[in-house]
C-alpha cells in the first residue's frame, strides 16, 4: 500500500465512490441478505455495505485510498478470529454480524435489518414446514433435542430459570450457526413437555 499523503495533490482525492471503485460500490441488498453464507473477505466489504464483486482487498491494497487502512485492520482482525476458529471461511451471515457486534464494530443497518428480515421470514416458513412433519419424524428430533441438551449441558426442564439456552446458542454461534436464543428455548421447552418423563434421576444429576 502506498503511504502517498493523501491531500488535493492526491491523484484519487476528488473522485466520488462511483468513480474511485469504477462502478456502483453498495451492496446488493436482495443477494446478499438472501445468501446463506458469506466468505471473510465479502463479509468484510459488505460490513461497510460496500458490493464485494467492486469493493475487495485485491482493488484496495494498493489504492493509497485512506480507506484501504480501514479496511485492513478489520480484514486483519477477521482473519485472525478465522485461525484461532472463531470464525469459518465461509459464515452465516447473522454470525459474521454477531461476530462483528462483539468486536465493537459497526456493521450497515441496511444489510443487517435485511438478513434479520430475512431470518424471520425463513423462520415462519420453518414453523410451517414444522407444523406438517410426519409425527415419528417430529418425535424423534424432539428427542435427540432433549437428549443432547440433558447430557451435554444439564439441561433441566423442572429448573425455572436456566442459562442453557444461552449456552447452546454461543456453542451454535463459535461454528458459524445462527439460532435465536427463544428458538432454542421453545424447542427444549416443547421436547421437555413431551418427553421429559424419560429423563431419569441421574441424567440431570450435575
Amino acid at each position: 500500500m502506498t503511504n502517498r499523503a493523501w491531500d488535493e495533490n492526491h491523484p484519487h482525492f476528488y473522485l466520488t465512490d462511483e468513480e474511485f471503485f469504477d462502478g456502483d460500490p453498495r451492496a446488493d441488498l436482495g443477494y446478499w441478505s438472501r445468501a446463506a453464507c458469506w466468505t471473510i473477505e465479502e463479509a468484510i466489504a459488505l460490513s461497510y455495505g460496500y458490493e464485494p464483486r467492486v469493493v475487495n482487498w485485491e482493488f484496495l491494497k494498493n489504492s493509497g485510498h485512506p480507506f484501504a487502512e480501514l479496511y485492513a485492520q478489520r480484514r486483519s482482525l477477521a482473519m485472525r478470529a478465522r485461525h484461532m476458529d472463531q470464525l469459518k471461511e465461509f459464515n452465516e451471515p447473522e454470525a459474521f454480524i454477531n461476530w462483528a457486534k462483539r468486536q465493537g464494530m459497526s456493521f450497515d443497518s441496511d444489510l443487517e435489518k435485511s438478513v434479520k428480515n430475512g431470518k424471520k421470514s425463513a423462520n415462519t416458513a420453518q414453523t410451517q414446514e414444522d407444523d406438517h412433519l410426519n409425527p415419528k419424524t417430529r418425535h424423534s428430533l424432539l428427542k435427540l433435542v432433549l437428549g443432547v441438551a440433558v447430557e451435554k449441558y444439564r439441561y433441566d426442564p423442572e429448573r425455572t430459570r436456566s442459562s442453557v439456552a444461552r449456552e447452546i446458542r454461543d456453542s451454535l454461534d463459535r461454528v458459524g450457526i445462527s439460532l435465536d436464543e427463544d428458538t432454542i428455548r421453545r424447542r427444549l421447552a416443547e421436547a421437555a413437555e413431551e418427553f421429559g418423563h424419560l429423563i431419569t434421576a441421574s441424567d440431570k444429576a450435575s
